[in-house]
């Protein structure tokens, strides 16, 4: 976390444009000013569709039909059920793409299907769909292949598959090319002349609608087997939170009921999961995203992906407790390993590319499993797109994340002349790369970035500017309205002026502790990674700080913490 970053902070709405609109809001719904204003800058002015977002209800689920050619994925499935064919489902190495995959399979498994699954191995396969594991399905072909979280682009490889007599079902959310694949069925909110209201669904979330119209149909059917599709929950919201989807519209129905799945489910694999992490009470998304995908996501970047799918499908606790005992040895390697690329790309950008504002690093010896959080942590650094590359037997291979404002998939497209091939949407992106083309990649990647963001640095946008004595404990209660936040919902973010931090200290390995003080009002704080500000801190200087209030539990008792999440001096 750097506190030097040199962007200015700005309120996500001025106060002269939102005090009409925060005045109705608080008469109608019965809100405080600063409860109003938070609504507002999530583009929720309108007092009923504020009313919708803070009422979620399982009924706002969209219907799966009006997704272009679900009935056609339907249909394929119920005669796969008759004829009992031999169904194959293709996932991906990551949360998404496992959740999605145990979703489906278990569900047909409910069903009748005996379903195989294949998961490809991230550093010996690659990708989605490719010449490798192509022979590996040929060699054992199904009757029908359902790929899950990849396939759209995999024109080529489809085509030799259907040349075979295979039928090909794509569920997938990546961007989508001009030429739609020869499939039986393509659910993709992002396909071409699509109509579907959301576009920026998990491949998880697109299965669990899939489920909804397939179970429709057998219950219309008269089917024997129904299963109850409100036990696979907890599978597509770890889905949805983990790929950091806008937790907006159906995204955010899916979450807010399955965070309640999540935390009383008997799924053997996440109760041993939730063990092995700690995990104690309500299941957040921010649970989610620091302590289960991480360690689902390790297996995937440590070794093979199918030992975390084995742990989400498996129906015995003994086994799942021996998976999720391996998950946990396997993230504490990836955290060693994590920790020393970070270091190295830092040490690069400061040297090479602080000045620009696309980020590329690329290195011999980086382990490609890691290279998407280490990207993931300049991002949040430098607040700027990074791409990691790593380089091994003459290829480079990488992953990138953005800010908000910027689109991954769009600044590629204008630097795809330098790269063997690419994928991915507007917050993620891989990539390979001849070593010999990564210096012009990173320049072109830098001008596509700079036309994207008009050659400015994207402002900090902050909620409200506030005074410490705004913030108590009723606030805090009712900002929890606002959850579950993440992407597209993000967690408030205040900011106060001139304080300062009184009896700075480290906790952990690199955490920083102390107390907040402006006038008479004192609150805790902390701030993960801000070790490094100690010295500045000690010495009494004055700061501004961004902030996120928190409720902090200690042996009983309840106060207000705040979680610094960005420093800076005043001018």
């Amino acid at each position: 976390m750097s506190s030097a970053t040199p962007r200015p902070w700005q309120p996500r709405v001025s106060t002269e444009m939102s005090a009409t609109a925060e005045a109705q809001l608080c008469r109608t719904l019965q809100i405080s000013p600063l409860m109003a204003r938070l609504l507002i800058g999530r583009g929720l002015a309108d007092p009923d569709q504020a009313h919708s977002f803070l009422s979620t209800r399982l009924e706002d689920i969209p219907d799966p039909h009006s997704l272009e050619e679900m009935d056609r994925a339907v249909a394929r499935i119920l005669q796969a059920i008759k004829q009992r064919d031999d169904v194959l489902i293709y996932g991906d190495y990551d949360v998404d793409g496992m959740t999605g995959t145990a979703q489906l399979a278990l569900f047909l498994a409910e069903v009748g299907l005996t379903p195989r699954t294949f998961l490809p191995h991230r550093l010996e396969d690659g990708y989605g769909l490719n010449p490798k594991t192509l022979a590996k399905i040929l060699a054992h072909p199904p009757d029908l292949l359902i790929t899950i979280d990849n396939g759209t682009n995999a024109v080529a490889e489809i085509s030799r598959l259907r040349s075979q007599g295979i039928d090909v079902m794509v569920i997938d959310h990546h961007e989508t090319p001009n030429q739609r694949p020869d499939v039986v069925a393509l659910l993709n909110p992002k396909s071409s002349g699509s109509t579907f209201k959301e576009r920026n669904i998990a491949s998880a979330g697109l299965v669990f609608l899939f489920l909804i119209a397939l179970r429709q149909s057998l219950r219309q059917s008269g089917a024997a087997l129904i299963p109850n599709l409100k036990r696979y929950l907890d599978l597509a919201t770890l889905g949805t939170i983990a790929d950091v989807v806008p937790l907006v519209g159906y995204n955010r129905t899916l979450v807010t009921f399955g965070l309640k799945e999540l935390t009383e489910t008997t799924r053997p694999g996440l109760i041993a999961l939730k063990e092995v992490a700690q995990v104690v009470g309500p299941v957040t998304p921010t649970t989610v995203g620091f302590r289960l995908a991480p360690r689902l996501n390790a297996a995937g970047r440590m070794r093979h992906a199918s030992l975390a799918l084995q742990l989400l499908m498996t129906a015995d606790h003994i086994e799942a407790k021996q998976i999720a005992t391996q998950l946990e040895q396997l993230n504490q390697e990836r955290q060693a390993v994590e920790e020393e690329m970070a270091r190295e790309a830092y040490q690069m950008v400061e040297l090479e590319a602080s000045d620009r504002c696309g980020l590329v690093v690329a290195r011999e010896g980086w382990h490609l499993g890691v290279a998407g959080i280490v990207a993931a942590r300049l991002v949040d650094r430098y607040q700027k797109p990074a791409i990691v590359i790593a380089l091994e037997n003459g290829v480079g291979r990488g992953s990138g994340r953005t800010v908000p404002e910027i689109s991954l998939y769009d600044a590629l497209t204008n630097a795809a002349s330098e790269l063997i091939h690419f994928g991915g949407h507007h917050a993620a992106c891989g990539l390979a790369i001849e070593p010999s083309r990564i210096a012009i990649f990173a320049k072109l990647f830098d001008q596509a970035v700079q036309k994207q963001s008009g050659g400015t640095s994207s402002p900090l946008w902050i909620d409200s500017f506030v005074e410490l004595s705004h913030i108590d404990l009723p606030l805090i209660q009712e900002i929890a309205r606002l959850e579950p936040f993440g992407a597209g919902n993000p967690e408030p973010l205040f900011a106060v002026q001139g304080v300062t931090i009184v009896q700075p200290r480290i906790v952990g390995t690199n955490h920083l502790k102390g107390i907040v003080q402006q006038g008479n009002t004192q609150l805790a704080a902390i701030g993960f990674r801000f070790a490094d500000q100690l010295t500045n801190l000690s010495s009494g200087n004055k700061h501004n700080i961004a902030f996120s209030p928190q409720i902090n539990e200690w042996k009983g008792s309840i106060s207000v913490q705040l979680r610094i999440r960005y420093l800076q001096a005043p001018k």
